[in-house]
């Protein structure tokens, strides 16, 4: 499945959750291809994990923001807040 491109991509993610389908988004390609992106830029490690000096296989991907909260983000990798900070 792939994102329609003829609608932004917030719309397209409020009407997943409208219809209690949010988890079609997760297996969208675009979602798919982000994800294994970021797992190798973070060497499959878990930022969490190591923060607490534990080494832990990642195999998920946690938004900055939750999707629900901020579809338009839900396929980037970072955003700037209001202060002008990036946040990843």
């Amino acid at each position: 499945m792939r994102i329609p491109r003829d609608i932004p991509l917030a719309t397209f993610i409020r009407q997943l959750i409208k219809a209690n389908k949010l988890e079609l988004f997760y297996k969208c390609q675009e979602w798919i291809d982000l994800r294994l992106e970021v797992l190798r830029e973070h060497h499959f490690e878990c930022d969490e994990c190591l923060k607490r000096g534990i080494y832990t296989r990642a195999d998920c991907v946690h938004h900055i923001n939750e999707v629900r909260k901020r579809p338009d983000l839900a396929l980037s990798k970072f955003y700037i807040d209001k202060e002008g900070k990036t946040h990843r």
